[in-house]
């Protein structure tokens, strides 16, 4: 887990359900820090905010915070599996928040062995805002992986059990393509559509373990679903969100470069937009861009700690690269969107394709063809179409901006069951 006083859609989510679960119950929380380096607590956050550098072990946690329930996330990461597998042997009930991304288990990870190869080399993990030491993704990796051995070695488990879990774990991270197994000590899923629960139970859950809530995240951009003809200024504004490839593994840096230097030259060569940048709030520097917008004698606003919410309404026009999640925000805002592909099948993503076809995104496979592509989205006018608010209807469950009432409602009913 990140520091939760930075904003990520993780901690907002898990902040929503706690913030209703508060409307009913006393509710005193923990969160448990997770980085390659040893966090730095406040006095007044120290019995909120944990280290896990603090710990040998999950089995520490679980007797330090003696909690009366976990959230988690849905997969099996391996420190969350291990603090999972301690409290299950405790009877603590753990349960998995709504997932952001729907979980297939018969699709593969677009993860190829080389990525997986270079981001563990790499020099920074997703939440270092700039690179900090040899191979410290890897370290990171070796740090987590005897985490988990180390806890199953405190609970007692069987020898051979341990060789055996932990070269499958290895296995399904640094080799396997197929998707992240889901956490096998979850006693309650909350998820966000009917889908997520066929795929759900595909894998092995069981349905009682599931819930069906609605989409915490999505639930704010209600608010801003323009209704009315999506009007232009003279001076087009547009607001470019950045995709952080590079601190994924997924490109070099190389390819960083040479890519956004091409598309911030030929935008800056038109003189009718107004451009914007929004990076992301914690996986990249905000002094690399300054210092690449200077080489290239530009100056514009950089966006990092901002919501996207904060920023949709106003802009005419933004422009993504890759698979990116925002692409989805911005198709049920019903906004205009242009999108650099770069290979990645955006169309996998909620509503994505829907929004393809209404005219609201325009694929863009070329950066030569950009100007082109913008000029044409802004020559017409995008409307929903009845395909697409059929599949937004489906994809995201009870549309009412109640869904973290609903997530802490379900916790509520659970747990009176299981005490």
């Amino acid at each position: 887990m990140i520091d939760p006083k930075k904003f990520h859609p993780r901690t907002y989510i898990f902040k929503k359900i706690i913030e209703n679960l508060k409307k009913k119950i006393n509710v005193d929380v923990c969160w448990i820090i997770c980085q390659p380096d040893k966090f730095s607590i406040s006095e007044n956050e120290q019995n909120s905010i944990y280290d896990i550098h603090s710990f040998s072990n999950a089995n520490d946690i679980i007797k330090k915070i003696k909690p009366d329930v976990i959230f988690v996330d849905k997969d099996k990461d391996l420190i969350q599996n291990a603090i999972t597998t301690a409290a299950k042997l405790q009877e603590i009930p753990i349960i998995a928040r709504p997932s952001m991304i729907n979980y297939n288990p018969t699709l593969e990870n677009n993860s190829s062995k080389n990525i997986k190869i270079r981001n563990f080399f790499s020099t920074q993990v997703p939440s270092d805002e700039s690179s900090r030491g040899f191979m410290r993704r890897g370290k990171f990796f070796f740090y987590k992986f005897l985490f988990l051995i180390h806890t199953k070695i405190s609970i007692k488990e069987n020898f051979f059990n341990i060789i055996s879990s932990s070269l499958n774990e290895f296995f399904h991270i640094a080799i396997s393509r197929n998707q992240s197994t889901l956490n096998p000590n979850i006693d309650l899923h909350l998820i966000v559509n009917s889908e997520q629960a066929n795929n759900y139970e595909k894998f092995g859950i069981k349905k009682s373990n599931l819930k069906l809530v609605g989409n915490i995240w999505l639930d704010r951009f209600f608010e801003i679903i323009d209704s009315k003809e999506l009007e232009l200024q003279k001076n087009v504004k547009i607001l470019i969100i950045s995709s952080p490839l590079f601190e994924h593994g997924i490109w070099s840096s190389n390819q960083r470069e040479d890519f956004l230097s091409e598309l911030f030259s030929i935008l800056n060569a038109e003189s009718k937009f107004s451009i914007s940048l929004k990076i992301h709030p914690t996986s990249e520097s905000q002094e690399y861009y300054n210092n690449l917008l200077k080489s290239k004698h530009m100056k514009i606003p950089i966006f990092q700690s901002e919501e996207l919410l904060e920023l949709i309404p106003n802009y005419d026009l933004f422009i993504t690269y890759g698979a990116s999640n925002a692409l989805t925000e911005l198709a049920f805002c019903q906004k205009r969107v242009i999108n650099i592909p770069l290979k990645q099948p955006i169309e996998s993503k909620p509503l994505v394709n829907e929004a393809i076809f209404c005219g609201f995104i325009k694929k863009c496979d070329k950066l030569q063809d950009l100007l082109f592509t913008i000029n044409n989205s802004l020559e017409i006018v995008p409307k929903p179409n009845e395909d697409y608010l059929d599949m937004r209807e489906k994809f995201f469950f009870n549309s009412d901006g109640k869904s973290a009432e609903r997530a802490s409602d379900a916790v509520m009913e659970f747990l009176s069951k299981t005490h």
